[in-house]
């Protein structure tokens, strides 16, 4: 009796989505990558800000986030920019920004989307910020988008 399958699938298989929808100017399109096996080991895995946020009080959860954009700024603000929250990197444009600070480099204006106004541009620019990281020689951050 063979109990295995006879195809081994990848831990990871993502497929593109496209949606079309017709607009009263025409086709509107949105693409989606999608992660149909969803075998990521580290989906639900928790790190120290899920633990900080779960138990400790809003005031200290407050302060970290005001030590993260003060540390957040005093690169930015070199280059003439500034955050004035942490969901100013959701989109992120800002964190390619502040890893090519951090990292000493330029990352040419067409490796991300400056004003990405799509889910899919978004996610894209967060992607992108996770491999400059990944490149960068750290470890590459657990993705859960909102």
């Amino acid at each position: 009796r063979n109990d295995r399958p006879g195809v081994i699938l990848p831990r990871a298989l993502k497929v593109n989505i496209l949606k079309i929808r017709m607009q009263d100017k025409g086709l509107k399109h949105e693409k989606r990558v999608v992660n149909i096996l969803a075998t990521d080991d580290r989906i639900g895995a928790r790190d120290a800000f899920d633990t900080l946020i779960d138990n400790a009080p809003p005031q200290k959860v407050n302060m970290v986030k005001n030590v993260l954009m003060t540390f957040a700024n005093s690169y930015l603000t070199s280059i003439g920019l500034e955050v004035g929250s942490l969901e100013d990197f959701q989109d992120g444009a800002r964190f390619c920004i502040l890893i090519g600070c951090l990292q000493e480099f330029f990352i040419p204006l067409y490796a991300y989307k400056s004003k990405p106004e799509t889910f899919e541009e978004k996610l894209s620019n967060v992607e992108f910020a996770f491999q400059l990281l990944k490149d960068g020689g750290l470890a590459t951050p657990i993705n859960r988008p909102a």
